[in-house]
């Protein structure tokens, strides 16, 4: 029984991520269509791996769930089933087009769940599957809509100039799938697998971009981006936002920039509570990770500390020299299926001939809440220097600084 080498896979699995960002950025058609390719064969050939690792023909769903395989409903098994059948018929392109069920919603629903246990920043922000959404109101200024007393008319207008919303539904996504014939072969359950693997990795790396700095046209509001009334907006682009310099993480530094997120759009305060620091692994490495890097009084070193609690969050999304500080909570991104919520057979051309490829439609929306709950940093110029350590000892003695009784370490003992 073969052993899947975990590392090899994550290796693998970040190769080919990278090479679809890459893709996306350049907005290369030729080399997005050969990265999907690429990462079609890499996930078909790790669920032809689990499967032999776990067994051909196991039924124990302890040993499946493990696997990624998920005990389906009832409604899942029929549409795979009936997906497979015109898949496999002798003109797919047609039989797929008679398959007139829609993707099951607790599909798009694990999709969600499977983004989120793997990409930590769409894990943190509120991303929601919205399939059965239209809109989606909000607060704009985080405040409690409610009041104790009389409701005067002021109040009323005050309360309901808080609240706005916008379409969901307005932005669209088409996810390429490559499926291999012999893979139709496994069985809905196994195919579920695979399908669900392809979809989550595209949707969380175009949604994750997005997120991070979508311009806003025919995709998400980024947040690098500004969304406040006054932003020129030209051709529906939003413009970046002004980097703000971050030459050291020191407590004043940060806590100006924290200060500015703490503050509601109309000027009232807001608590700041775990916010996110989202940087590029280049400069997460390069700089940010030697400046939050500290020799504990255990001799071992502790990663990440900052002045004030923060997540740090590596994310390729986000451009070398700039990283974004800001309230999670406050960006709101969804992702549905389109109204049909078909899989239809693509006439995109196939790099394999044993591959057929499949497209499935999806909508949805993102952007900030308000545009004070980010801010963009400058980090081109962040110090890369360690936060100075003084170890004290039982005795109470601090390593590296004189004692007061040594003539050497201190040439004034008295104070005079």
């Amino acid at each position: 029984m073969p052993i899947l080498n975990l590392d090899k896979l994550k290796q693998k699995k970040a190769e080919c991520s990278a090479a679809i960002v890459t893709a996306m950025k350049e907005q290369d058609e030729s080399k997005l269509d050969a990265a999907l390719d690429g990462y079609s064969q890499f996930i078909g050939e790790a669920v032809q791996a689990e499967i032999m690792a776990a067994g051909n023909g196991a039924v124990d769903t302890v040993v499946l769930a493990s696997r990624g395989v998920r005990q389906l409903t009832q409604a899942e098994t029929d549409f795979y089933t009936k997906f497979i059948e015109a898949a496999k018929a002798s003109d797919p392109k047609q039989a797929v087009k008679n398959v007139n069920e829609a993707i099951p919603v607790t599909v798009i629903d694990t999709v969600v769940e499977d983004i989120r246990k793997a990409h930590p920043l769409l894990d943190r922000i509120n991303f929601r599957n919205t399939s059965l959404y239209t809109k989606y109101i909000y607060n704009k200024t985080s405040k409690h809509a409610a009041v104790w007393g009389k409701v005067t008319s002021a109040i009323t207008n005050e309360l309901e100039g808080n609240i706005d919303y916008f379409d969901v539904e307005l932005k669209k996504l088409t996810a390429f799938m490559y499926i291999p014939k012999d893979m139709l072969d496994l069985g809905p359950a196994w195919v579920d697998r695979f399908v669900r693997e392809l979809l989550s990795e595209f949707i969380a790396l175009s949604v994750e971009s997005a997120v991070v700095d979508g311009d806003g046209n025919d995709k998400y509001i980024g947040m690098t981006r500004n969304v406040s009334d006054t932003a020129s907006v030209v051709g529906g682009v939003y413009p970046r936002k002004t980097a703000v310099k971050l030459s050291k993480l020191s407590p004043a530094v940060l806590g100006g920039i924290l200060a500015e997120i703490a503050k509601n759009i109309d000027g009232t305060a807001r608590p700041v509570v775990n916010p996110i620091f989202v940087v590029n692994p280049f400069d997460y490495f390069r700089k940010v990770m030697p400046a939050t890097t500290v020799l504990g009084m255990d001799g071992t070193y502790r990663n990440d500390v900052l002045p004030y609690p923060m997540q740090i969050i590596q994310s390729a999304a986000i451009e070398e020299g700039n990283a974004v500080i800001g309230l999670p909570e406050r960006y709101f991104a969804g992702i549905g299926m389109s109204k049909d919520g078909k899989i239809e057979y693509s006439d995109e051309y196939k790099f394999l001939e044993d591959n057929r490829t499949y497209a499935a439609k999806f909508t949805g929306n993102g952007r900030p809440l308000d545009n004070n709950a980010f801010v963009l940093c400058d980090v081109s110029e962040l110090a890369a220097a360690a936060l100075e350590v003084v170890v004290v000892d039982k005795s109470g003695k601090a390593n590296g600084i004189p004692e007061l009784d040594d003539p050497a370490g201190d040439e004034n003992p008295s104070g005079e």
